[in-house]
This record gives structure tokens, C-alpha cells and sequence, in this order.
């Protein structure tokens, strides 16, 4: 019997193949006649292998390449055609949905847009320039304002970030007024409120930080603050991710467990928990990535059956880009994901290299095992990487149960109690984070510049996952085809840096 090259997992090649489908759709998504001739060979594709016997147990990956590539053709031109146009001197009108901050000028979002009647999709960001406002969160607004709407470019970085939330215009005026009262919806009025009571009762600093631990919302975090905590290496900490979801699934399930609640009730209502608050960080896609990744771990166990971490991956990366494929671009969905895989790929490895299996090599694997994973995307996006990154993980993650939880049960526990003034021990009870990145922003080789890889980050994956458990070759040949990989994607970056 021919041995197996790699193990069959159908969600992680549905989930490649879709991935494959969006990528070739976003690459002509402003070209008629490609995009017409990229579907006609994609069907014909997929209608081959489902009419052929022999390529027909194959033909679910070229359906879902054809999704995946109908997908981000479909938004690109929802997109076009329901986006508010660019423009001067236009007359706005929406509902604020914001806080309203202000700096050298007022800022918030609007939503509900509406231009001479005819309404658009998506959320505003305003700059109102301005000494005062007459308008709350909630209020229906008029202004005559500069418009600006990007084009749609999924391979933009900056233009997909904000596509996935929603944002898809920048608004610029002088003139701005309230025509009606108005109220938020449940969940954004909440949110308003426990912003409201951070920024009141706990240090600027402190309030930063939980409204980022709480909500994953850095939008009105202080630049220099934001910066010192990525030059720390713990700016994944204030992403909600795998980390809290895990975190609140665990407390949460204790809880019931103690109660003496069957398993399946358990996964139940863990599961309605964590889905209300998705609804409060506004379904970013690295908590969705957590979310449902852990339904399914938690349902595996609940029904005895063993986990597979890379189908669940898989799923939840084909959800998140069913629901927006636009996500597939967006740096959070693509950090997210990497450092989920390279836990998967690269931790059992590094382990066996330190030779002992414990909690802090654990620690230490999982930290080495993300960065080394995100480290591509991370030098392309941000320009920098941190080098004391394992030092403040080393420090904060430890920590982390006890300082996330203690902030849900404070920011709870004002919600139900009228008694805001006890979120001062907010202030305390971040000290451990705030100290660890103060003292390791200060130091002067804090961050280094980190250069981006270009074409050569296809190779690093690909030898990555060569060397990982999951292909079944023997060692000494994974050594070699790694290596001859890495060499052939040096010589083509070095061809695309050097014009060749």
C-alpha cells in the first residue's frame, strides 16, 4: 500500500482552495472580461470533475474555489454599486453610533446614511472641525461635508481592515446638526456606558486598556500608549482572540461544572454567551476565529469525540470568509489565524528540542510558535518587531485569568449595581500589565526594524509545513525539499527586488 504524503482533512482543503478562489477573484475583480473568463474556467472545471468518475470525490475543492471566487466578486460589486460616491459640498444625513471624542477636531461614526433620500451601506467616520456640538450618541444628524470612498482593493491592507468593520468612508465638515432624537440599540448603548464609566472613574491609561481587553476597541487608545505595548510584544493581548474566548468558555463552563450541569447544557450555554458577546466587539473576525473553534473543541468533548485543532481551524476560516471575503485580507483575520497554526505546527517541535514538557516550556513554545508564524505579516504591516516579546509574555500571560476575569466581573457587576466608582480598582489591578510595558518600551533596543519578506514569506510557509507532523515523510528528506524550497523563493524574491 502507497503511504500517505498528508493525512485527509476535506475542511483544510476546502478552506485552501476557497482561499485559492478569492485570492484569483480579487486580482480581477475590476476587470470585466477576466472575470468572465476566470468563472467560465472555473465551472468548466468543477463540471469536469463532478462528470468524471475518477476526479468526482475531488470536485468539491474546484466548487468551492468557484465559491470562494463568486464571493469577492459579489462584494466587490454590492460594494460598487451601493457605495455613498466621492464629493463636495454633499448633504449627509445618518444616526451617530459612536462615542464622540475629540482632539484638534470631533470624531465619531455615523450610520443609516442617507444622501437626497437615497440611502447607502456602511459606516461613516466623521471629522467634524468645530468648537461645540448639540448632538449625543443616538441622534439623527444633517451636515454638508466632503466625502471621501476608497476604491475596492482587497490587497489594500488599510482598505480591508476597515472594509470588514464597516467603515467604508471618511467624511470631512464644518457644518453639522442634529434633526431628531434618537436611541442606540441595546448593545451599543451598553457598550457606551461602560466606556463612559472607564474613562470616569479609572485613569486615562487604565481605561485604554480595558476598554481594548474588554471590547478589542484601540480607536480612541492614546497613540504613545498603543505603541509601547506593541514595541512590548503584548499587542495581541488587547485583540480579542483565542485567548480571552478561552478564558471566559473556561470560567464559564467551571462555573456550571461546580453547579453540577450536564456537559451538553454546558456547551449550550457557553455557546449563547460568547455569541452575545461577540455582538459587543463587533464580530472582529479573530474573536469569531475563536468562537467557533471553540464550540467545536467543546462540542467534540462534550459528544466524546477526540478534537481535530486543524479541521476546526479549517471551518472557522471558511465561515469568517463566507460570511466577508474581503476577511481573507484583513490583518487581524490573517494574525489570528497563523498564530492559531503555527501552535499547531510549530510547538510539539520545539518542545521535543528543549527536551522537557512543562508548563513554562509551554509558555515559552507557544510564544516562539506564533511569532516565528506571524513574523511575515507582521514585518510587512508593522515595520518592526518586538525583542522582548517573550520576556512580557513570560510575565503578563501568566496573569492573564486573573486580570481578563477581574474585569468582566467588575464591568458586570456596575452594569447590575449603580456603583461605577468601584472600577478604580481597575487601576490596580492592571499594574502588573501597565509596569511590564513601561519598563520594556524604555529600553532603547525594544524594537528592531523588521524587514519585510516579499515573495520569499510563500517559501517560509511552505518549508514551515514541510517540516511540520502533519507530512508524513521521513525527516532527513524534509530537511532537503525545505531547503530547496527556501532557496528557489530567495532566488525569486531576490529576481523581483532586482528587477530580473
Amino acid at each position: 500500500m502507497t503511504k500517505r504524503l498528508f493525512g485527509s482533512r476535506p475542511l483544510l482543503f476546502m478552506a485552501v482552495t476557497f482561499s485559492f478562489g478569492i485570492l484569483i477573484g480579487a486580482a480581477c475583480v475590476s476587470s470585466l472580461g477576466a472575470k468572465i473568463a476566470l468563472f467560465c474556467i472555473f465551472a468548466i472545471c468543477a463540471s469536469v470533475m463532478l462528470a468524471v468518475k475518477f476526479f468526482r470525490r475531488f470536485a468539491y475543492l474546484a466548487v468551492c474555489a468557484l465559491i470562494g471566487f463568486l464571493a469577492i466578486i459579489g462584494a466587490g460589486d454590492i460594494y460598487n454599486a451601493n457605495a455613498l460616491p466621492s464629493g463636495e459640498n454633499l448633504t449627509l444625513r445618518g444616526q451617530v453610533t459612536s462615542e464622540i471624542t475629540f482632539s484638534d477636531e470631533f470624531y465619531f461614526t455615523i450610520d443609516s446614511i442617507s444622501v437626497n433620500g437615497k440611502s447607502y451601506s456602511g459606516q461613516a467616520n466623521v471629522y467634524f472641525y468645530s468648537d461645540d456640538i448639540d448632538f449625543r450618541p443616538g441622534d439623527f444628524i444633517e451636515m454638508r461635508a466632503t466625502v471621501y470612498t476608497n476604491d475596492f482593493n482587497p490587497f489594500d491592507s488599510l482598505f480591508s481592515s476597515v472594509f470588514v468593520k464597516g467603515s467604508y468612508y471618511g467624511v470631512f465638515t464644518y457644518s453639522c446638526y442634529k434633526i431628531s432624537d434618537g436611541e442606540l440599540d441595546f448593545f451599543t448603548d451598553t457598550e457606551l456606558k461602560v466606556k463612559e464609566n472607564f474613562y470616569t472613574y479609572t485613569r486615562p491609561d487604565t481605561a485604554d486598556i480595558a476598554t481594548a481587553l474588554i471590547f478589542g476597541d484601540k480607536s480612541t487608545m492614546n497613540e504613545n500608549l498603543y505603541d509601547d505595548v506593541k514595541v512590548s510584544g503584548l499587542a495581541h493581548v488587547l485583540a480579542i482572540s483565542g485567548l480571552h474566548i478561552s478564558i471566559l468558555a473556561m470560567f464559564v463552563s467551571w462555573i456550571l461544572k461546580k453547579c453540577k450541569v450536564k456537559s451538553v447544557i454546558r456547551l449550550a450555554v457557553v455557546g449563547v454567551l460568547l455569541l452575545i458577546y461577540l455582538v459587543f466587539c463587533g464580530f472582529a473576525s479573530s474573536a469569531m476565529r475563536a468562537f467557533i473553534m471553540t464550540m467545536c473543541l467543546m462540542g467534540a468533548r462534550a459528544f466524546g469525540k477526540k478534537p481535530d485543532y486543524l479541521s476546526a481551524l479549517s471551518l472557522a476560516a471558511i465561515i469568517i470568509m463566507l460570511i466577508n471575503p474581503v476577511n481573507l485580507f484583513a490583518v487581524g483575520f490573517q494574525l489570528s489565524v497563523l498564530a492559531v497554526l503555527g501552535i499547531m505546527l510549530l510547538n510539539k517541535p520545539i518542545i521535543k528540542f528543549f527536551k522537557r514538557d512543562n508548563k513554562f516550556t509551554q509558555l515559552v513554545t507557544t510564544s516562539l510558535s506564533t511569532n516565528v508564524m506571524t513574523y511575515p505579516v507582521v514585518a510587512n504591516v508593522f515595520g518592526q518587531f518586538p525583542v522582548f516579546f517573550l520576556i512580557s509574555n513570560l510575565i503578563v500571560l501568566p496573569l492573564m485569568s486573573f486580570i481578563y476575569i477581574g474585569v468582566i466581573i467588575l464591568t458586570l457587576f456596575t452594569l447590575i449595581i449603580p456603583l461605577p466608582q468601584i472600577l478604580i480598582i481597575l487601576d490596580y489591578l492592571l499594574i502588573p500589565f501597565k509596569a511590564t510595558i513601561m519598563a520594556l518600551s524604555s529600553v532603547a533596543v525594544a524594537s528592531i526594524p523588521a524587514v519585510g519578506m516579499g515573495v520569499f514569506s510563500i517559501g517560509y510557509y511552505l518549508a514551515i509545513i514541510i517540516q511540520s507532523r502533519y507530512i508524513f515523510i521521513r525527516r532527513d528528506l524534509k530537511i532537503k525539499i525545505s531547503l530547496s524550497v527556501l532557496a528557489v523563493f530567495l532566488f525569486l524574491a531576490a529576481a523581483v527586488n532586482f528587477g530580473i
